[in-house]
C-alpha cells in the first residue's frame, strides 16, 4: 500500500477475453481494475526492467473505469 506495508490479496489471475462470450471483455475489465493496486505494484517493483511503456496510466485506468461502467448496462 502507500506505507509500504504488505498488501494481503486472494490468489487471482488476469483473465482474457474469449470472441465466444458477449460478456468477457466487461469480465476482464472488472478482473483487471480489481488487481489495479497489483499491476501497478509489479510495474513500480519491474521499474529498472525497462517495461514503463506498458504501464497504464490514470487516464488509461480512468477510460477502462468508464467503459466496465458502459458494458455494465
Amino acid at each position: 500500500d502507500e506505507n509500504g506495508d504488505l498488501i494481503r490479496l486472494p490468489v487471482i489471475e488476469l483473465l482474457l477475453d474469449e470472441p465466444t462470450r458477449w460478456d468477457s471483455v466487461y469480465v476482464m475489465i472488472n478482473r483487471l481494475q480489481t488487481l489495479q493496486q497489483v499491476v501497478t505494484a509489479f510495474f513500480d517493483a519491474w521499474a529498472q526492467c525497462n517495461i514503463s511503456d506498458k504501464r497504464l496510466s490514470d487516464i488509461d485506468w480512468q477510460f477502462l473505469q468508464d467503459l466496465e461502467v458502459i458494458l455494465e448496462v
